[in-house]
């Protein structure tokens, strides 16, 4: 049997910067770029350790009509939850390359240690030890 994954998926209106924004200030590594005839970007795989998400241009296609960016929105309905080693490092670097930081790094119940930042597009991005099922 596969390993079973969740992999969110995010709209940007410049995903290019987006994708930029995401491997300098969060770490991750572009792993996959899907580029379509209009030079925006179809399809992003970007990983972090074993994570992955996959941003992406909005667009008006079948998928695209159900899903807009944090900018068009006004709102953020949803955010990522990523999980990671080193929380401390990681909400340092993130500090340094000028992330808005909107829940500074503390303890929680839940998870040893958890910060969460909002990207220049308007997404929020949570970090933490949060798998329980190894613990």
């Amino acid at each position: 049997m596969t390993d079973k994954h969740a992999i969110p998926t995010t709209k940007y209106r410049d995903v290019h910067a987006a994708v930029e924004w995401s491997c300098r200030v969060l770490g991750f590594e572009n792993r996959l770029t899907v580029e379509a005839d209009n030079g925006d970007i179809a399809h992003t795989q970007l990983t972090l350790s074993d994570v992955m998400v996959m941003p992406s241009t909005e667009s008006g296609n079948q998928f695209g009509r159900l899903q807009r960016s944090a900018e068009s929105l006004g709102v953020v309905s949803q955010s990522s939850s990523i999980t990671i080693d080193g929380v401390d490092e990681h909400y340092t670097h993130s500090v340094e390359v000028g992330a808005e930081i909107v829940v500074e790094i503390c303890d929680a119940d839940y998870s040893s240690r958890l910060n969460s930042c909002r990207d220049a597009q308007g997404q929020l991005w949570n970090f933490g030890p949060y798998n329980k099922w190894t613990d």
